[in-house]
């Protein structure tokens, strides 16, 4: 299950520079972030929920990306 959280945050965070929602570099920061969290034992923060909280992407962004990425949840996959 954390090999697909670590697949799914990649992927989320390689459409989001693709769709020029951040920069790369944004997205190394956030999936730091992402990791120091998760090595200091604090709950599992989402990547989306990460660049959010950092104020560089918005909710519809997000929302967005994880039409593309997933494909599901009630959004059309364009």
């Amino acid at each position: 299950m954390k090999q697909s959280y670590n697949f799914h945050s990649a992927r989320f965070g390689i459409i989001a520079v693709k769709l020029g929602y951040i920069t790369p570099t944004q997205l190394r920061q956030a999936m730091i972030m992402q990791l120091d969290d998760d090595m200091g034992g604090q709950p599992h923060r989402m990547l989306g929920t990460i660049l959010h909280d950092l104020g560089w992407m918005t909710p519809k962004q997000i929302e967005k990306v994880l039409e593309k990425t997933y494909g599901c949840y009630g959004y059309e996959n364009k």
